[in-house]
């Protein structure tokens, strides 16, 4: 026995049969102070076949037993903010889950804006994000929040993304990102016009009131004689073409969509002091959210700066000019500057400043009247229909430039947090985005409205024409950011004659709207998408 024989300890080394998974996630530390650099507080779930595992993080690393599996079929990490990032098991690329997986956090968008989708002859093509100009609830600073009333915005359908099909002009109206939209008006415009001129809309975004509508026209581009960044450097070759050629380098800050400031200083040359001058931006925003601005908002060190243009005075310094200049509506915008009797000297350089990260591609200006003729069609539309869709792949084509959805490729990992409510029942939706009416479609992530406009309603084209085209959009916007203003549900649903978001008065009756809006969902499927 033990007390005559003496103690002996005996250890077990027998090697565990089962495999694991240890992630450690790593927080960008520069241009997005969201959450912490280790995500602590983030919640990472696993699938190894029908085995399910959820584990907190609260160290750097967070381990799974995976048993006999060799790897995790599925990873889900939602970050502090509610933003999530998936990766599937794929034996022929590099995103297996397979053991010491280090997980780095993609700086992506989890909201910004519904996207666009025209039928160019061969297949759907993305041409821009719409809705900008409203997003209900979305805090500006801690308690503050945003424009409450409809985005109302225009952009231009250059003439060679969109062709008839069938007889019809088609449109996608898609949500595929952290929100929820209120659509309430689609029309498309058919705008022709000599050979050799252009046309161009205004697709700033900026506070109210919004300028009213309105088609500008380009006889000649003329461009800048030269062209510097903050630095010195000579960045007139990335300007003089719309090639995804981006003026970039900025330094980043700890908050997604500010960066140290940049400027732009571009001499104009020479034209008559009563010109009319009429200045061309052409680029993209990278964004801030409703979780940056709040954070933005605590740090009293940083300032957010929107474009400013300041000129040259009669002693030589820059002076600004109060001009309203806004920012890029998202993903490659044009907007638009008056300079007319901007210039209180013959010298004409202008200098554009900010600390938004707001990536430049092409600038260029028009100088006189720009007296060209146009004719401008209406086709509302003929036919309208609310899908379940999916959500895009998306993918950056140019260095610098903004992450592009692939109509044609849907993400099978993709699922967001549905705002809970109910939302617009599938099918014809004709009646809901034809007029203004406080009638809208709600769309959530994943749908689609796909929309059909009568193309021989256009007419004809003169000899020597060409045509474009600008669609319409009307609505609101809802983003699902933790700091959102009720942005967990559908409702409250807004209303044109609102005074503000969340509403203090009592919204109008909507008769039908418990029957349009029959569609419930609920967080149960993002809960769920991993699980099962």
């Amino acid at each position: 026995d033990l007390v005559s024989s003496g103690g002996e300890i005996f250890m077990n080394r027998t090697k565990g049969a089962g495999a694991w998974l240890r992630i450690a996630l790593v927080g960008l530390n520069t241009g997005d102070s969201r959450f912490n650099a280790l995500g602590i507080g983030s919640a990472i779930e696993i699938r190894c076949g029908p085995s399910w595992q959820k584990r907190h993080v609260e160290s750097p690393t967070t381990h799974f037993g995976l048993g006999p599996h060799q790897q995790a079929d599925v990873m889900r990490v939602v970050w502090p903010n509610g933003n999530y990032q998936s990766l599937e098991y794929r034996s022929n690329s590099k995103t297996a889950l397979a053991a010491n997986r280090t997980i780095v956090e993609e700086q992506t968008l989890k909201g910004s804006c519904p996207y666009l989708y025209a039928w160019n002859g061969e297949r759907f093509e993305f041409v821009t994000d719409v809705l900008w100009r409203s997003a209900l609830g979305m805090s500006i600073m801690q308690g503050v929040y945003g424009h409450h009333g409809t985005a109302d915005d225009y952009f231009k359908i250059a003439g060679d993304q969109i062709a008839p099909d069938d007889g019809f002009y088609r449109l996608s109206f898609t949500e595929e990102l952290w929100e929820t939209s209120y659509l309430d008006l689609c029309r498309l415009l058919v705008v022709d016009h000599p050979v050799g001129t252009e046309i161009y809309v205004d697709e700033k975004c900026l506070a109210p009131p919004f300028p009213p509508f309105e088609i500008f026209k380009v006889e000649r581009r003329q461009y800048p004689v030269s062209a510097t960044d903050e630095r010195g450097r000579d960045v007139k070759p990335q300007l003089i073409a719309r090639d995804h050629r981006y003026v970039d380098g900025f330094t980043p800050t700890r908050y997604q969509g500010i960066v140290e400031p940049h400027e732009l200083v571009m001499d104009l040359g020479e034209f008559d002091a009563d010109a009319r001058v009429r200045l061309f931006l052409q680029g993209w925003l990278w964004p801030t959210d409703a979780s940056t601005n709040v954070a933005v908002s605590q740090n009293p060190n940083v300032n957010p700066q929107a474009p400013t243009i300041q000129v040259v005075s009669e002693d030589g310094a820059w002076r600004e000019t109060g001009i309203v200049v806004g920012f890029p509506s998202g993903k490659s915008k044009t907007i638009t500057v008056d300079l007319s009797g901007a210039f209180p000297t013959a010298d004409h350089r202008v200098r554009l400043s900010t600390n938004f990260c707001i990536y430049w591609d092409h600038i260029f200006f028009s100088v006189g009247d720009q007296d060209v003729e146009t004719r401008v069609t209406e086709l509302a539309v003929e036919r309208a229909e609310l899908r379940e869709r999916g959500i895009s792949v998306q993918y950056r084509r140019w260095p610098g430039g903004p992450r592009i959805p692939d109509y044609d490729v849907l993400d099978s990992a993709a699922q967001w947090r549905d705002l809970v409510g109910g939302y617009t029942a599938l099918g014809d939706v004709r009646d809901l985005v034809s007029k203004l009416d406080d009638r809208y479609a709600i769309v959530g992530a994943g749908d689609e409205v796909r929309m059909w406009f009568d193309a021989n309603a256009a007419p004809d084209l003169p000899e020597g024409w060409t045509r474009d085209f600008v669609v319409h959009t009307d609505g609101w916007l809802k983003d699902g950011d933790l700091n959102s203003a009720t942005g967990k549900t559908v409702e409250p649903l807004p209303w044109r004659e609102m005074t503000a978001f969340p509403p203090d008065e009592e919204a109008p009756e909507r008769d039908e709207s418990s029957v349009r809006n029959s569609r419930f969902r609920d967080q149960g499927a993002f809960r769920d998408a991993v699980r099962k």
